[in-house]
């Protein structure tokens, strides 16, 4: 961030705006500014005292027409990791009608990470003072959010920019906007064109080329500018029932031998008093579930339901849109059968549709289940990587599953590679019998040929 920049994003509010423009502070070519600007811009400081954020904007708008050398210089670099490989390697097909209109999800980088890096290793350090001290949500926002002021910022950005506000989070971390095609191509300065996927068969759109904003205060990254990875169940792949570590497998309680309701718990728990009482355990779901799945499996393994929260996003209506909402019913049905002293099952819900950082980020924020579970791919992003460690700040631990599908060896895909949380892989379970306990298990750590 160049001297102008970091003025703009916040210190200059601080210190009297009008100060900022005269010549001999060193800031570079501000000392060039033409008296006329100078005195637009003092009056819009004096004005906009009690908002920084539209400030900010404001100021960047009279650069722009008074002094359009300076404003270039302004203008934040490119961000990265927005055009997929896929995309540099491929021919487009063509390009994203103007008048589409898509949902992007914008992601602020978090401030002090290295403060928050020195705490996590505190409150995970047994022999410190601070160990298990957790953050609440609130504290979290204070110490290492975004600040409000540059919140404000992205948001009067986008609305400057005919974007419209979707929804706008507490811990400042994520803005979700929509717009037009033809809108977010122009405000970031960008093409968007569609692609043969390489694995699926369907097309997806992605940038030409790295999204660049002009806005005086940092953005992380943007989600939704490519929809080459879709939220989707990480593969499982069912073999036969083979030998393993020596044991002979025995058959579950369930149909056909499969295993059911109290055989995990009889396998991995079995002399656990501990069921999860006065607990909340958070789910991902990008589909729907039918209540009717989860009362005849409870019912069939002679398990009490454990109540169920649904927690919608994205304009999802929480009505299952296909196939995946076998998913989201297994999910609750091994939550209910692990750990049937829940006080609740909270399944966070932003359909096919949805944004892995606005699901992820409303766990966090509610900050209600300090045990998070998803078994859905869901890539990977900077703006996912930071609720990641606020997840860690606050005591919520995260796990996802590895999948089953693909070579033992090769690339680990994320967010199964990051280290603040914990990547569960498929087994073959060897028990003594239906109910039994655990005898021997095989591991089947593999990958998806997709992320």
């Amino acid at each position: 961030m160049n001297p102008i920049q970091n003025q703009l994003s916040g210190g200059a509010f601080k210190k009297g705006f009008p100060a900022l423009w005269t010549p001999g502070i060193g800031l570079g070519r501000a000392s060039a500014l033409r008296p006329e600007t100078r005195g637009i811009i003092a009056s819009l400081a004096r004005g906009l005292a009690f908002n920084p954020g539209a400030a900010a904007l404001l100021v960047w708008g009279v650069l722009a027409a008074q002094e359009p050398a300076l404003a270039l210089d302004l203008a934040r670099p490119a961000l990265s990791a927005h055009v997929p490989a896929e995309a540099k390697l491929a021919t487009p097909l063509g390009r994203l009608p103007g008048d589409r209109r898509l949902n992007l999800a914008i992601g602020l980088p978090l401030r002090h990470t290295e403060a928050l890096t020195n705490l996590l290793s505190q409150l995970y350090d047994p022999t410190h003072p601070r160990y298990h001290q957790y953050l609440t949500s609130e504290q979290f926002t204070a110490e290492f959010g975004p600040t409000e002021q540059d919140y404000q910022a992205v948001v009067a950005f986008a609305q400057a920019n005919g974007l419209w506000v979707m929804t706008v989070h507490p811990n400042r971390v994520v803005l979700d906007v929509s717009g037009t095609v033809a809108d977010i191509e122009r405000t970031f300065h960008l093409s968007l064109h569609t692609y043969r996927h390489p694995v699926e068969d369907r097309v997806f759109y992605a940038p030409d080329t790295e999204p660049t904003l002009e806005l005086p205060v940092p953005v992380l990254h943007i989600s939704g500018l490519s929809d080459l990875v879709r939220p989707h169940p990480t593969s499982l792949n069912v073999r036969p029932v083979g030998r393993g570590n020596g044991g002979t497998p025995a058959g579950g309680a369930g149909p056909n031998g499969t295993y059911l309701g109290r055989d995990f718990r009889g396998a991995y728990a079995r002399d656990v008093s501990l069921t999860g009482t006065g607990q909340m355990l958070g789910l991902v779901a990008f589909d729907g579930y039918y209540t009717n799945d989860i009362a005849t499996y409870c019912a069939r393994a002679g398990l009490t339901p454990v109540p169920l929260i649904n927690v919608l996003l994205d304009d999802f209506d929480g009505q299952p849109t296909g196939s995946n909402n076998e998913e989201v019913a297994l999910d609750i049905d091994m939550a209910n059968s692990m750990a049937p002293g829940l006080a609740a099952i909270i399944i966070y819900q932003a359909g096919p549709s949805g944004y892995a950082e606005d699901l992820l980020n409303r766990m966090a924020t509610d900050n209600l289940a300090k045990q998070l579970s998803t078994s859905w791919g869901l890539g990977g992003t900077p703006t996912i990587n930071q609720i990641f460690l606020q997840f860690a700040a606050q005591g919520q631990s995260f796990f996802t599953a590895s999948g089953d599908n693909g070579a033992v060896s090769g690339s680990v895909f994320p967010p199964s590679d990051n280290p603040y949380i914990t990547s569960v892989g498929g087994t073959t379970l060897f028990t003594t019998g239906p109910g039994g306990s655990w005898l021997s298990e095989t591991t089947t750590w593999t990958r998806n040929p997709f992320p």
